[in-house]
């Protein structure tokens, strides 16, 4: 596998574009495969790579979720789905019956994507929760929840994700030309392992943004008190994937930022490593929204505002990415009608 670091995501693109550019070493018909965060920066990336290549043919876009479940063959079935979703919705309302109808149902959909995840993306911990061996104090909620639910379900439904991540090679590999991780935004260590184990005898390249080249913030940074805490989290899962990959040996790409607006600023300081004051203007929004309609609606004043300030700008300058399509894109679509 080799990784690629830079602070700029058009390097990492260029990167990923002269990837695609260069001769596979197997048959022009082989697919190579691109993992990204998810859909909304799949789609902003393919827009980029056809812009810069001409064409995207012969390249599939797929998340690192569906990614593991399609190379393990273990994809939840929808016996076990249902299974997962109405043992947290009996134990919860066991558990909460005080709760209001609404804020019921979203917390049970919560955890049970929750958990969804966890099947596939951290087995390793529902093992040892199963095993009762000691969590972080943050986890032991989780931890206890799942041992309730754990007696509800079919046997082990985690032990297959295991055994897969451990194969050391896949046979649903020997169709893929090169694999490409562009910017995960959570890579676990047991889906790194799995990575490296499966990518054994295929091209494997990983594009990862960092504010810095030093990976300061990775070394207790964000837990000092000075630390903004909503700025914390932003950066929190990042630090986790640079942390993961350790002291791997590392493509840089790194460059350096004109400080011409509040973010720049920002961006040059983080790269740095310094504290200095910054102005902050409209480049930068912080919204401390209680639910995803009102983080949208912020969304649209400031992207009324921005179209505004500079009425050459075209809604082909613009890419709203979200953490999760599913849920925002609805409500994307209806505030913006």
């Amino acid at each position: 596998m080799q990784c690629v670091f830079s602070n700029d995501l058009n390097t990492l693109v260029e990167t990923v574009a002269r990837v695609l550019s260069s001769p596979s070493e197997v048959s022009p018909l082989t697919p190579d495969w691109i993992i990204v965060p998810n859909q909304d920066t799949g789609r902003w990336l393919q827009i980029q790579l056809t812009d810069r290549l001409g064409s995207l043919s012969n390249t599939q876009m797929t998340t690192l979720t569906d990614f593991i479940l399609d190379v393990s063959g273990t994809r939840p079935t929808e016996q076990l789905d249902s299974d997962l979703y109405w043992s947290i919705a009996t134990l919860w309302r066991e558990q909460n019956p005080e709760l209001q109808e609404a804020d019921y149902l979203q917390q049970v959909t919560r955890l049970f994507q929750l958990f969804q995840r966890y099947l596939i993306e951290r087995p390793d911990w529902l093992l040892h929760w199963d095993q009762h061996r000691p969590s972080a104090p943050q986890m032991v909620w989780q931890a206890k929840l799942w041992q309730q639910i754990r007696p509800l379900l079919p046997d082990a439904p985690y032990a297959s994700m295991i055994h897969a991540i451990k194969e050391p090679a896949s046979e649903r590999l020997a169709t893929v030309g090169r694999v490409i991780v562009f910017n995960p935004d959570r890579l676990s260590s047991l889906a790194l392992e799995a990575l490296e184990a499966w990518t054994h005898n295929t091209p494997c390249f990983l594009c990862l943004q960092s504010p810095s080249p030093s990976p300061w913030f990775t070394q207790g940074s964000l837990e000092l008190p000075e630390t903004h805490p909503v700025l914390a989290d932003l950066c929190r899962e990042k630090a986790k994937v640079l942390s993961t990959l350790g002291d791997r040996d590392v493509i840089e790409g790194f460059v350096h930022i004109q400080p011409t607006h509040g973010l720049s600023q920002l961006k040059q300081a983080l790269f740095d490593n310094q504290h200095r004051p910054i102005a902050m203007d409209s480049s930068v929004a912080l919204v401390a929204a209680t639910s995803p309609t009102q983080e949208v609606i912020r969304l649209k004043h400031w992207i009324t505002h921005w179209f505004n300030e500079h009425p050459s700008r075209s809604l082909r300058d613009l890419h709203i990415v979200t953490p999760n399509p599913a849920l925002y894109g609805p409500i994307v679509q209806r505030v913006f009608h």
